[in-house]
């Protein structure tokens, strides 16, 4: 589990940075706002939200200002530990209402 504090998170990433991981990855969103993409389709982060990504799927950040103004919880999992979520994961999980 790793926790992403507005103020240390992500701060050195280059502009347009891409990355995958070969595990599942689910962000829970404490406060604040902000957005990402998976695979090329921007999501919009707003606390209380619950967002999955699938093993393979490409996360970008356009910039480190798109995540500075979130506080968000990260817990990964191999991809057999939650089969129900594997293939789920074009739109947030949990929205906050």
């Amino acid at each position: 589990m790793i926790r992403f504090d507005p103020k240390d998170a992500h701060v050195s990433l280059p502009p347009d940075h891409r990355h995958a991981h070969d595990f599942l990855t689910l962000v829970y969103i404490e406060e604040g706002t902000g957005s990402f993409a998976v695979d090329g389709t921007k999501r919009s982060l707003r606390a209380g939200d619950v967002h999955a990504v699938s093993p393979g799927q490409v996360i970008g950040v356009a910039a480190a200002s798109e995540l500075a103004r979130c506080r968000a919880w990260s817990v990964t999992f191999t991809p057999d530990a939650i089969p129900a979520l594997a293939g789920c994961c074009a739109r947030p999980i949990c929205r906050s209402t």
